[in-house]
């Protein structure tokens, strides 16, 4: 099955909603990659907005239930509203997925235009997994030809990952990407309006956010642990060093068990830092960039901490 300059919607729902995908993590090495596989299969789900059009994914695997796909409709969004090519996560590592020929890729750090990205993993549908009937038994015939039928699929199936493996995944990815977006109608007037409303609803609702954290922070209990964590740092400015702390929300972390800082003071040097939790950082001139990134451009700056020594710094404040 060729899906072509088909959207990424489309071809999930041409596999079908019950559809169970191997995983593979892949590495490239020299020419070719390596597939190594998962124990569990996953199985997508898509997710619509508030105008029933799809805008998300939710991934869960089929065995244990265990969501590793999370749908966020803010952070990660679709690079077209009615004919997307990919769906894209804003922040972090730009967590991007995208089907192109029956394979459905999990990339990291995509540019929008597709000219740069890593591949992280395919997820394969099983298309032609054959389910026995409950309580039918099988005559030795059937028995015969089923264990037959079996070996031609498993060894249809090493053929199909060999050719995986020397397949120039980058090239057909950015080929893909590049009629997708040659092909995206302009957007109609409902279609502006709705997205114009959904941007809306996600302000109001940020904003709500932003200022339940304001009011605790400036009540009677939040400046009690600012005071706990300034005690003994000395807020005269003799400190060397300042506090930051996580107090986002888990929309505002788009649902990641943490967030990810990158430190220009340190070489970059990156570190994760839970909901709630602190650490300490030199308070001259050090950078603070939300990302774990190998280049500027794939960082976003928050704030500089000189001048901060001493003081507990609240990453809402700056997000």
């Amino acid at each position: 099955m060729s899906f072509g300059q088909t959207d990424l919607f489309t071809a999930l729902q041409s596999f079908g909603a019950d559809t169970e995908y191997k995983v593979y993590r892949m590495t490239k090495y020299g020419d070719e990659y390596e597939l190594d596989s998962w124990d569990e299969k996953i199985k997508f789900e898509i997710i619509n907005n508030k105008f029933n059009k799809p805008a998300g994914l939710r991934g869960v695997y089929a065995k244990s239930g265990k969501i590793v796909v999370h749908d966020n409709l803010e952070y990660k969004v679709v690079d077209h509203y009615s004919k997307p090519a990919y769906l894209r996560e804003r922040i972090n590592f730009k967590e991007t997925h995208l089907v192109v020929d029956s394979i459905v890729y999990m990339l990291w750090n995509l540019e929008e235009d597709g000219s740069s990205f890593s591949i992280k993993r395919i997820y394969l549908p099983q298309l032609n997994a054959s389910k026995k009937e409950e309580g039918k038994k099988l005559s030795m015939k059937e028995k015969m030809a089923a264990a037959k039928n079996s070996l031609k699929g498993a060894k249809a199936e090493m053929d199909y990952l060999a050719a995986i493996k020397k397949m120039d995944h980058v090239q057909k990815i950015k080929d893909y990407i590049a009629a997708m977006k040659a092909s995206q109608p302009p957007y109609t007037a409902q279609e502006k309006k709705e997205m114009a409303e959904i941007a809306e609803d996600w302000k109001n609702f940020n904003e709500e956010g932003q200022k339940k954290n304001a009011e605790y922070w400036a009540s009677e209990e939040g400046q009690r642990k600012l005071k706990e964590w300034n005690k003994d740092k000395g807020n005269d400015g003799s400190n060397s060093t300042c506090t930051i702390i996580n107090d986002l929300s888990a929309e505002q972390q788009s649902k990641h068990n943490d967030v990810r800082l990158a430190f220009s003071g340190y070489n970059l040097a990156a570190s994760s830092l839970s909901k709630g939790q602190t650490m300490e950082v030199d308070c001259d001139d050090v950078k603070v960039y939300v990302g774990v990134y190998n280049s500027t451009e794939q960082k976003r700056f928050l704030f500089n901490t000189s001048g901060m020594c001493g003081q507990t710094i609240r990453l809402s404040q700056y997000w």
